[in-house]
């Protein structure tokens, strides 16, 4: 969820495809999840 739209929602916001939308999703996720692997090691 982005600002408490649905995937569908939030494309449509953004004017992109639901697929898009759940790839940088993804993208996204996976991102923080190294940055906070990094401030553990840290």
């Amino acid at each position: 969820f982005f600002a408490g739209l649905t995937v569908d929602e939030t494309a449509a916001t953004l004017a992109v495809s639901a697929k898009t939308v759940k790839r940088d999703w993804e993208f996204a996720r996976v991102w923080l999840e190294k940055q906070l692997r990094n401030l553990e090691r840290a």
